[in-house]
């Protein structure tokens, strides 16, 4: 089946219709994003990073030298980057920048708010990371001061530096003296297994162990581990013949195996093909159903191999059981002689092995000792700076308008494309058009505007005193070609007449079917007024009504149905005998005057439908209709014929292959693409001459390529006013408004408008109020709509634009894509990052050594604090003020 896909031509084309969609977008999303950019710089922060490098000791053979070796544990970096900023480690850094006095200890520290205050407020600059690769650990700092970002960065590097060769030295000291503990007591666990051994073979006069007795234990322990594999694998076997003894009542997954590992090699073989051959099942059973000759051919082999799996697993398992009573019997016998032997050999045996495991402890002890007290005999630095911090010119929070403005015109330029074709997709005029042709292998033959009966009746009631009846309306939307021949609605269908026209040029083309794809789709008003503007056009035109189910054209002109086509047919009567000609529609609902209104009426002959049979289409399959084709072929200029729809009923596809072309009708917007494909499958089937398609019930608004057709003022039945002038372009302007307001239903009933709308009435309508009052059925698909202006398609195309534009950022924001251009506000957060800022102007102004006046972290409001001049760097110690606080002891 063919799929409707956009080539790149059709993409330019929708890209370069909506372009001001994309434009306004584009420019609205980009121009947001760079003010939003440039109204919310961050404070520049300036950041300064110190590396370090760990180490890991490494002895050689010997123990005699150490060789260093870079860290690559991720998790042990990890651990580190987090001691890098601890509170400890930030803790001295401080006491060393001289942020807080030297001597005080940690519980002082983080007794006194203002030294605790400092050392968090530290900590919060404080990054850390690691790379793998190469063991090197980064301490990140970020500040708004750039000489206190790099020297916090360097004095933290070094503190840790310290405190890791520290903890190393620590580590060596007590790894030796736990060394030497546990060499001690395997010393003396040695020496107490060699003299219990000893003390066994004086007592009991043995020599050595015989080399017979472990062979025979050995032996034996090999045929219990033999014995228990057996078992299991025969239980295995067992649980997998019971699956396959399952199998064959089930029915069974692509994922179903009965894979064993220990199973035989033509087991496995036959395992491997029965999981190909349930794929290749599963596979033909997503298209085909269980009585597919290949899926029941693979079901049929699926079941030979189970069968034979099955075999194999049983004869398997049975190998297995006998295996297992032999090695029990070797066990048995085994056992019996292992027995035979003294137990005095064999306690001697487990004294000696006793040895030999507390001599190897000793040795691995002893060995451990000697490398400890090398360790120890030096100091270990496993950590070293190799990129000291240095100070940074350059925020590293710079704004970063450029990208975020650009990302703005990025995103609007994504979100306009994206809306245009959006509005495209929902804009089936010009998309129907080329879609249709190239579906149905034909050309439009022509436009019909979208109009509705429901807007003739009231445009009818508010212009008339007096009521006006339904059947007025209905028989004024179908005859339209006859009563309002000057109307654009008309000149649309005499468009589509020249087209049809020049379609049969040369072709000798005389009989055309016209039918549709599904009921409603406006093919008898279509045919009806198609007939009328070729009459009137000078051709003699027969108009066959060849619905036989459900006939319409009768009751337009107010006629009888019977005689007609389904009596001819049956040989009842002659056909030239039951044509309906001009004296006949002159005694059906049409007066004289209403027949002579407009001149070549005379030319339409109309051949009704005669009465219902119970079986049209055996009728139409008959050959009295091929030779009642070709009589009236001959008689007249045109035949043509109204087809039931070809989904309904099969008299449309029979009637098109008897006839010399059809002509389809298609309801834009309406009828689902694939219906409108059956229907031409089935015209191919009987190999049809599909000439072309009418495309009924266009809305002109959906399509700017058509404004040259003025598609818009078909809505109207007449282009003249009231008054007979001519009706110009400023009063289609003048209006507009009015149209606004009719169609949002803001007017209704306003005394103005209803005067105005008296003095606008048609003379169309004028001349139908008094000329129809009988029945007729409600007219399908075309459909009269007063106007609707291009102001209103503007309020809702822009409703629709601003609804969507909200609707994605709304989405993308949840999804935290906007949130690097409008972060989400928090007050607590607010309120935090400005006591941070207050406490790091604090800081950096005792870094730099300016003595500042400023309150204490929780200092109640309008109390001064006395300014303490902290010493600067180089300061061999810092000065602290006598009464800083009163906790801090004298």
């Amino acid at each position: 089946m063919a799929q409707y896909d956009l080539n790149l031509r059709e993409y330019w084309r929708i890209i370069k219709k909506r372009r001001w969609i994309i434009l306004v977008t584009l420019l609205l999303t980009g121009t947001f994003s760079t003010l939003f950019a440039l109204l919310n710089k961050p404070v520049p922060l300036y950041k300064s990073t110190a590396s370090v490098r760990l180490e890991r000791v490494m002895l050689s053979g010997g123990g005699i030298y150490q060789e260093s070796m870079p860290w690559n544990n991720a998790d042990m970096l990890t651990a580190q980057a987090a001691v890098a900023r601890s509170h400890g480690i930030v803790e001295k850094a401080a006491k060393k920048l001289g942020m807080i006095p030297a001597n005080l200890t940690s519980e002082e520290v983080r007794a006194n708010k203002e030294y605790l205050a400092t050392v968090l407020s530290l900590r919060s600059m404080v990054e850390s990371d690691f790379e793998q690769q190469i063991g090197v650990l980064n301490i990140h700092v970020q500040s708004q001061d750039s000489r206190l970002a790099m020297r916090l960065a360097n004095t933290l590097a070094e503190v840790y530096r310290e405190e890791r060769i520290n903890d190393s030295n620590r580590r060596a000291v007590s790894q030796k003296s736990f060394i030497e503990t546990q060499l001690n007591q395997a010393r003396e666990k040695l020496k107490a297994s060699e003299e219990a051994a000893k003390a066994y073979r004086e007592q009991n006069q043995l020599v050595s162990i015989d080399a017979e007795s472990n062979a025979m234990v050995t032996k034996l322990q090999s045929l219990q581990a033999a014995h228990d594999k057996a078992v299991a694998n025969a239980q295995k076997a067992a649980d997998t013949r019971r699956l396959l003894d399952r199998a064959g009542s089930t029915l069974l997954g692509s994922k179903t195996s009965f894979y064993f590992e220990d199973a035989p090699a033509a087991y496995k073989s036959f395992n491997d093909k029965l999981v190909q051959l349930m794929l290749e099942r599963d596979t033909l059973l997503k298209t085909y159903t269980e009585l597919y000759p290949q899926v029941a051919e693979i079901r049929k082999q699926i079941e030979e191999i189970l069968v034979t799996m099955k075999g194999q697993m049983s004869a398997y398992e049975a190998g297995l059981r006998e295996d297992i009573r032999d090695l029990k019997g070797k066990i048995d016998e085994t056992s019996t002689q292992v027995k035979m032997f003294p137990e005095k050999r064999l306690e001697l045996s487990r004294l000696e092995r006793q040895i030999q495991l507390n001599q190897e402890l000793f040795n691995m002890l002893e060995r451990k000792h000697q490398e400890a007290q090398i360790t120890n005999a030096e100091r270990v630095e496993t950590v070293q700076v190799i990129r000291p911090a240095l100070e940074s010119r350059v925020p590293s929070n710079a704004p970063k308008i450029k990208e975020k403005a650009f990302a703005g015109f990025l995103i609007g330029l994504i979100l306009g494309i994206a809306l245009a074709f959006l509005v495209e997709m929902f804009d089936t005029s010009l998309g129907a058009i080329e879609e249709i042709e190239s579906l149905l292998g034909a050309h439009v033959l022509g436009l019909i505007p979208h109009v509705s009966q429901q807007e003739i009746k009231e445009t009818l009631r508010e212009k008339y005193a007096d009521d006006v009846d339904t059947e007025v309306a209905e028989r004024g939307a179908r005859l339209v070609s006859h009563f309002a021949p000057k109307s654009r609605l008309a000149e649309s269908y005499r468009a589509i007449r020249t087209n049809l026209a020049f379609a049969c040029l040369d072709k000798d083309i005389k009989t055309i079917v016209l039918t549709s794809s599904s009921p409603e789709e406006g093919k008898t008003t279509s045919i009806v007024n198609l007939a009328i503007t070729m009459a009137q056009g000078g051709n003699r035109v027969l108009l066959i009504e060849g619905d036989l189910r459900k006939p319409m054209i009768s009751r337009m002109f107010g006629m009888d149905y019977v005689p007609g086509l389904s009596d001819v047919l049956l040989g009842s009567y002659e056909w030239r005998k039951v044509v309906r000609t001009i004296s006949d529609i002159m005694t059906g609902a049409l007066s004289t005057e209403d027949i002579l209104q407009t001149p070549g009426i005379e030319n339409l002959h109309i051949l009704s439908s005669g009465t219902i049979p119970p079986n049209p289409a055996e009728l139409i399959y008959s050959k009295a209709i091929g030779e009642f084709i070709a009589e009236v072929r001959a008689a007249y200029d045109y035949v043509l014929i109204d087809a039931p729809p070809l989904l309904a009923a099969t008299d449309a596809a029979l009637l098109s292959a008897k006839a010399d072309a059809v002509v389809m009708v298609y309801r834009v917007g309406r009828i689902p693409r694939g219906v409108l494909k059956r229907a031409k499958a089935q015209l191919d089937n009987v190999k049809a001459n599909v000439i072309g398609v009418i495309l009924n019930g266009l809305k002109a608004e959906l399509s700017t390529d058509y404004a040259d057709y003025k598609y818009k003022y078909y809505y109207y039945f007449s282009s003249k006013k009231a008054d007979g002038t001519p009706e110009t372009p400023s009063d289609r302007i003048r209006a507009i408004p009015e149209l606004l307001k009719s169609r949002l239903g803001l007017v209704r009933g306003w005394p103005e408008r209803e005067a105005a709308q008296k003095s606008g009435t048609s003379m169309a309508f004028r001349s139908l109020r008094d000329r129809f009052r009988r029945g007729g059925n409600p007219p399908p698909s075309i459909v009269p709509d007063p106007a609707e202006g291009k102001k209103a398609s503007i309020v809702r195309a822009s409703v629709f634009f601003i609804a969507v534009t909200c609707l994605i950022a709304g989405i993308l924001y949840q999804m935290g894509v906007l949130h690097f251009a409008m972060p989400p506000l928090d007050a607590r957060k607010i309120q935090h990052r400005g006591e941070s800022m207050q406490r790091e102007n604090r800081i950096a102004a005792a870094a730099t050594g300016l003595g500042v006046d400023v309150p204490a972290v929780g200092q109640a409001e309008g109390q001064q604090e006395p300014s303490t001049p902290w010493a600067t760097e180089g300061s061999p110690k810092p000065v602290v003020a006598a009464a800083a606080t009163p906790e801090r002891k004298e």
